[in-house]
């Protein structure tokens, strides 16, 4: 009988309890195998720079979903805005109650 084998009906025998921790143990083993390479890491890079263009893309794009700026421009506008100081207000009261 191989070793694979005797580990396999000595696995059988075993509770979910006792699979999960064996399972655990064996994925930190492989895990800690597992190489940091710089192939690896310059298409971690790669992939950030593509996410990042992907968002410029969308933002020139679609200008609504660059909701921070449009946001920063509504809250540094100095007119006086009294219908949204009242929504805010109530949204506020309806928030602080107690449920």
């Amino acid at each position: 009988m191989s070793k694979a084998a005797q580990i396999e009906a000595e696995l059988e025998t075993l509770s979910q309890a006792e699979l999960l921790e064996i399972r655990n143990l064996l994925d930190d083993l492989i895990e800690d195998d597992l190489a940091f390479t710089p192939e690896f890491e310059s298409a971690i890079q790669q992939s950030e720079r593509e996410m990042a263009e992907g968002e410029n893309i969308l933002r020139t794009k679609l200008p609504g979903t660059n909701r921070d700026l449009e946001w920063q421009r509504i809250i540094s506008d100095p007119r006086p805005r009294p219908a949204l100081t009242a929504l805010g207000d109530e949204i506020e009261t309806r928030l602080s109650r107690p449920h």
